[in-house]
């Protein structure tokens, strides 16, 4: 079998505040730039061939070439590889590689402004007995783009098998690493402290893009801190991921669970190659564990389902480690597990159209929040418990 495509897109940006925004009059909301404004056009091609061969073995190969007009182009192939010795087991493995270009906001956006209370690095390292040069003050930080962000690139492999006995039960585990070079990111303020005490130190220059950039007055207080949004040096990371499926066909319907749990074995992130590489593994943002169950029951048009998500509990800090190495104190603190609770009916009906009715979060449960308050946007829906009616309808063709 073979597959080709083509891709032809042109993405449009473009972001505006209130002028009351603009000056920072909103409380809690920073200080946005002025409307900015992007695009840029994007063509991609790409191709699949499935190659069965020898007994039970299956490759595939699989490649697509994405350009953008102002990112550059880059060659993305991939090979799978698959073995099946008899009916119950089946190996398989694959290795690719991938890329993305930086986002029109990231690459063109306005300029965001906060402030933080900082440790000015420098200061207290120049006078380590003076208690106000080691203290909290206040900072002002602005996160500007960078029109000069390369894309991202990943290479990644997985090694697994699928493990069938009987008819109605499977099971899978599939080993992954990865590692996604020049992610677009930003340093953090504490870094590009680091960053410009390590560029004293050494005597090196530092780079106003890829170390930030501290300004300072005449008497060598911070005024305000500079953080261009780059391609941070790299993000390693490896797991598990482990799969059970029941199926079983009875006189009072059909009934099926899945089970899905993934487990973060490593998750390196060094966000400059002037500062060492963090462990994030079991903090804020990479929780250790995480599953879904979901249970069904199917009788004739109508289908069943309930289900749970869970997602382990953490260390309440960043970084395991501090950047000089010592373990973090702030790691002594947990963010909770976090369970949530999800049910839906559905029915085919004889005329292409399926309704369904359900609920997201019954429990109702509120995200964990962290010491500060906050909590992690991309783990969570903050939304609480959501009811929806769905309608889809087929309009053509066999149903």
């Amino acid at each position: 079998s073979y597959a080709f495509g083509l891709d032809l897109r042109r993405d449009e940006y473009s972001i505006s505040t209130d002028p009351q925004a603009r000056i920072g009059n909103v409380l809690g909301g920073g200080v946005f730039g002025e409307p900015e404004q992007a695009a840029r056009n994007y063509g991609g091609v790409y191709g699949e061939a499935y190659l069965p061969f020898g007994e039970g073995w299956e490759l595939s190969l699989a490649s697509r070439y994405d350009h953008y007009e102002d990112a550059g182009g880059a060659l993305s192939p991939k090979l799978a590889l698959a073995f099946r010795p008899n009916d119950q087991w089946l190996l398989r493995a694959s290795l690719g590689r991938g890329f993305q270009a930086p986002d029109l906001f990231a690459a063109y956006g306005g300029r965001q402004s906060a402030e933080f209370f900082l440790v000015d690095a420098l200061d207290c390292a120049l006078r380590p007995e003076d208690p106000f040069a080691c203290g909290g003050r206040p900072v002002e930080i602005d996160v500007v783009p960078n029109d000069q962000l390369g894309p991202e690139r990943a290479r990644q492999g997985t090694l697994g098998l699928i493990w069938q006995p009987v008819e109605q039960v499977q099971f899978g585990l599939d080993y992954y690493r990865s590692h996604i070079k020049d992610q677009i990111g930003r340093l953090r303020a504490e870094d590009v402290l680091a960053l410009e005490l390590d560029c004293f130190q050494t005597g090196r220059p530092c780079d106003p893009i890829g170390d930030g950039q501290v300004i300072r007055n005449d008497l060598g207080n911070i005024e305000r801190i500079i953080i261009p949004r780059i391609n941070i040096a790299s993000v390693r990371s490896s797991g598990l991921d482990f799969e059970f499926r029941f199926n079983q066909p009875t006189a009072l319907g059909n009934f099926r669970l899945d089970l899905h749990a993934s487990k973060v074995l490593t998750y390196q992130v060094e966000s400059s190659p002037f500062l060492p590489s963090e462990d994030f593994l079991n903090t804020f943002s990479a929780p250790p564990w995480r599953g879904n169950l979901r249970l069904g029951w199917q009788i004739g048009a109508h289908h069943f389902s309930a289900g749970a998500e869970y997602i382990a509990s953490r260390n309440d800090c960043f970084q395991q480690r501090l950047p000089d190495g010592n373990p973090n104190p702030a790691c002594v603190n947990q963010i909770a597990s976090h369970t949530e609770f999800d049910a839906q009916w559905r029915w085919t009906t004889p005329w292409h159209v399926d309704l369904a009715l359900g609920g997201r979060n019954l429990n109702n449960r509120p995200p964990p929040h962290d010491g500060f308050g906050g909590y992690q946007y991309g783990l969570y829906d903050p939304n609480g418990r959501v009811w929806y009616l769905r309608v889809m309808a087929q309009f053509g063709g066999a149903p």
